[in-house]
């Protein structure tokens, strides 16, 4: 059966759900242990309304003051720009630009607040003249200022994508991309901040001769960098074969970890025929990495799976979405000793890729076993969620995309940006 998930074409455009349900497994009812905690939704507000299409929300939460900082993506004319809002929940700031309004594309943004509540935000921008020379950008905001913007990858004919953004226990920044700047193939590279402006040269996360891309990091306590990426080494023609992403492809996930000199071995997560996408990662409080993905099933859909890795070592896979449901592009985070997962699950497992959908938040334990799902958005179209902690309040951030449109490649339309803060007792 061939798929019709939203997750293709929303790939190509961004790189770019109190409701129990029995998802684990092969869908039987989860029967919650004593230690799992209590999940609360203590309020949800809109950040962008219609008649925008607003899509790939971000949110971080400054250990400072609790602020709230959400940016996403919406067109100025025929381009699109980043946009944020934020302060406190219930009061955010009016609506700004922080790309260039420029008529030059603006996209695929990340952010993540330091521990002096400075938030450091990277893009991908076009450089004019060359239409497909896609560069990586990042500037601080500090005490209500922006600073000066910087490049991070070289200006060349090839294209850097995909940013993601962790923090060093010291504070110091890192931004990870994949670039196309070896030949034929991609590979993740890194540059880390000093925290006062300055940025390294790129540091090669990856360097195996495959495509290696959409990176995702967190960092631990002790400073290890942990990356998940899908590559595109069982493809038959793996370099001249371009179109990795359509159905009948075997993608498949990997994890490695970076010492900030030497990348570590790597770890295979997935090992299927079919498509495995969008790994997401975040190290849990012994620093244990916890990584998700959706992976193509046999019935034609996709699903939402979680492993974890530890001493290098692979453990169990665990399904995380309900058979029968077609799950989509998640998200998963730590607080303290907790770990959850926020993803979206489509009632018709074959439907468009604007069909109906729910946003759900679950936890999981170290151990594999999860709790029920809590629903957080159950009408209309719920998808490509992002989360931030907040530790001051004992709570997680949610902010996602609420389609309203029916256009199947998601390229225009209306939608929301919801942000939602989940209680965590």
């Amino acid at each position: 059966m061939k798929a019709t998930a939203a997750l293709i074409p929303a790939y190509l455009l961004l790189a770019g759900l109190i409701t129990h349900l029995g998802c684990s497994g092969g869908g039987s009812p989860v029967i919650p242990a004593s230690d799992f905690a209590t999940l609360t939704i203590r309020s949800t507000e809109t950040v962008a309304s219609p008649p925008d299409y607003s899509y790939d929300p971000k949110v971080t939460v400054s250990p400072v003051d609790d602020s709230v900082f959400c940016c996403y993506v919406r067109k100025v004319g025929e381009k699109p720009e980043v946009f944020w809002r934020h302060g406190q929940p219930g009061t955010l700031s009016v609506e700004e630009a922080i790309t260039d309004v420029d008529d030059i594309r603006s996209f695929n943004p990340a952010l993540m607040a330091g521990p002096e509540g400075e938030v450091y935000f990277a893009w991908q921008n076009r450089i004019p003249p060359a239409k497909d020379d896609k560069e990586i950008f990042v500037r601080t905001w500090s005490n209500g200022a922006w600073s000066a913007v910087t490049q991070l990858t070289i200006t060349d004919i090839y294209t850097g994508w995909d940013p993601d953004i962790a923090i060093y226990p010291d504070g110091r920044p890192v931004v990870c991309w994949f670039d196309h700047m070896f030949g034929i193939k991609h590979e993740i590279l890194c540059s880390v901040g000093d925290g006062n402006g300055a940025w390294s040269s790129f540091n090669r996360l990856t360097n195996d001769d495959h495509w290696q891309y959409y990176p995702r990091m967190d960092i631990d306590s002790n400073g290890m960098l942990h990356l998940v990426y899908f590559d595109t080494r069982w493809i038959p023609d793996e370099k001249y074969d371009l179109d990795h992403l359509r159905d009948g492809t075997n993608v498949e996930i990997y994890y490695r970890n970076w010492d900030g000199t030497t990348p570590g071995p790597e770890t295979r997560i997935t090992n299927t025929q079919f498509r495995s996408l969008y790994p997401h990662v975040a190290v849990d409080s012994v620093d244990d990495p916890h990584i998700i993905w959706v992976d193509e099933t046999e019935m034609g859909y996709y699903r939402l799976y979680h492993r974890s890795v530890s001493g290098g070592m692979a453990g169990p896979v665990t399904s995380v979405s309900a058979a029968g449901r077609r799950a989509d592009q998640s998200d998963i985070c730590v607080l303290g000793d907790r770990i959850l997962i926020v993803y979206p699950e489509f009632d018709d497992p074959v439907g468009p890729a604007y069909g109906d959908s729910s946003l759900y938040v679950r936890e999981i334990l170290r151990d594999g076993r999860m709790g029920d799902p809590v629903a957080l958005a159950t009408s209309g179209a719920n998808m490509h969620p992002w989360t931030a902690a907040d530790p001051g309040r004992n709570s997680i951030w949610v902010t996602w995309t609420e389609y309203i449109g029916d256009d199947e490649s998601l390229v225009t339309g209306e939608s929301r940006i919801r942000l939602s803060r989940i209680e965590i007792d």
